[in-house]
């Protein structure tokens, strides 16, 4: 019988540290959940500075060439390209 009450006492402390080592799992997992949707966050966040930052350099390019009088043609064409791209951001705005 005492070996049985030794075995039973064995089992439940085992138990108990998998309880407690389930816990500490559980905690760990909200926070890596939580710091994956801040990174993710902070990775669309710097994805829309690095677009507006293209955007920003594709411009004063184009500014620069046509003040310039070089490329005039090849400002033409990126003026065309940013106006559709402006269009495209348009029409899923409407949607």
């Amino acid at each position: 019988m005492k070996e049985i009450n030794q075995l039973l006492s064995e089992i439940d402390n085992n138990v108990r540290k998998l309880t407690g080592q389930l816990d500490l799992y559980r905690k760990d997992i909200e926070f890596l959940k939580e710091e994956s949707l801040r990174l993710q966050t902070e990775n669309d966040a710097m994805k829309q500075r690095l677009t507006n930052t293209e955007i920003l350099l594709t411009a004063r390019q184009i500014t620069e060439g046509v003040d310039n009088g070089i490329g005039s043609e090849s400002a033409r064409k990126k003026l065309n390209e940013l106006i559709r791209e402006i269009d495209k951001c348009i029409l899923m705005l409407e949607d």
